[in-house]
């Protein structure tokens, strides 16, 4: 595949660490403190030391393919049929990620701001700025990324900061929270923090070289890491449980205890846009990659064209869910389902690849 631009480290690394942490902002703590109550931040850190071994296999493996897509692997490996079984099971799974998360800021902005809104007309006009965004395609949408990202991390910083003293340390007791079988075990569920890594191995092509991708993906994973458990942590240590089981946006109710003197008595009104500013980068990415991949599954000569199709399937199946605690519900669905696939499709795919071209890949070394 030859690109007019290539994607350099900041691009890539911004847009997967985006990918990570925007889903934090939303359902997932309380998923996690509803698993494992007061150990919610130990099942965070024990999730993101699993997911980033299983990211390491996935890249130690993949880097005998090198730079090529797994679209592209699949079909060397078994032919048309693997690539488009491979393309259709991948759709699926981004197309689930991306339904789920693309209806949660509508509702949140409904039920924070606008209360009065009706929610397809804010839906609408979310859908409209995502498309118009993947239109512009993977080079401009991962630019953003390095423009906003960073900044957006150095406020979610500043507000870390200011929640602190609402904090009691006393609510890390008991230390395994709900007990050792629910954060070990069912914990694993939360791996899905992580499952959209798998976007790094359908852009490798965009990418300078495979050095960049590997590197990128690695600083995403520690990133994704060090906030997700920021995040959690302070969660649990500002709410106590059960009562951090009870808000549905965790992030949000954490923002609103934040009072700056006399006039700044609203500061999660600001938070609503970094949220808003991550999930329209987040969807955008999302939209663009679900196309690149029909395009390159059966072999199309454009992306655009699949934007419209795509974004009315993915807002049909949005609304699926009738209210917001049933697609709560579905979340939890998704979550447990994704991680195998996101993290087990890379390597069942390099191990395919490395036993079929076993000669292949001796010559090379």
């Amino acid at each position: 595949m030859k690109n007019k631009f290539l994607l350099g480290k900041k691009e890539l690394s911004c847009t997967l660490i985006n990918l990570i942490i925007v889903k934090m902002l939303f359902v997932y703590p309380r998923i996690m403190v509803i698993n494992s109550g007061n150990a919610a931040w130990i099942q965070c850190l024990y999730v993101s030391a699993i997911s980033f071994l299983l990211y390491y296999i996935c890249i130690k493996l993949y880097e005998k393919i090198g730079k090529i897509s797994i679209m592209e692997a699949c079909e060397q490996i078994g032919g048309k049929f693997l690539k488009i079984t491979a393309g259709i099971i991948i759709t699926a799974i981004l197309i689930s990620n991306i339904a789920i998360n693309i209806r949660l800021l509508p509702e949140s902005i409904k039920t924070v701001l606008l209360p009065l809104t009706p929610i397809e007309l804010l839906f609408i006009v979310f859908i409209i700025a995502v498309s118009l965004g993947a239109f512009f395609g993977i080079y401009s949408i991962c630019r953003i990324h390095a423009l906003f990202i960073p900044v957006i991390i150095i406020c979610l910083g500043i507000l870390f900061l200011f929640i602190v003293p609402h904090a009691d340390i006393n609510n890390l007791f008991p230390i395994f929270g709900l007990g050792t079988y629910n954060l070990f075990v069912t914990g694993l569920d939360s791996l899905s923090i992580f499952s959209d890594i798998l976007v790094l191995f359908i852009i490798m092509p965009f990418c300078e070289n495979f050095s960049v991708a590997k590197k990128s993906g690695y600083t995403a994973m520690i990133s994704g890491s060090v906030i997700s458990f920021l995040i959690v942590l302070l969660y649990v240590l500002v709410y106590s449980y059960p009562t951090s089981t009870e808000f549905i946006f965790p992030s949000y109710q954490m923002t609103r205890l934040i009072k700056i003197g006399d006039f700044f008595q609203r500061v999660e009104a600001f938070f609503e846009y970094i949220w808003a500013i991550l999930m329209l980068l987040y969807s955008t990415a999302y939209l663009f990659i679900i196309c690149h991949i029909w395009k390159e599954t059966f072999n199309l000569k454009y992306y655009r064209e699949l934007i419209l199709p795509f974004i009315i399937i993915i807002g049909g199946i949005s609304f699926i869910p009738g209210t917001l605690m049933e697609l709560y519900k579905l979340s939890e669905i998704v979550a447990r389902i994704t991680p195998s696939i996101s993290f087990f499709i890379p390597i069942l795919i390099a191990l395919a690849y490395r036993i079929k071209f076993k000669s292949k890949i001796k010559l090379q070394q």
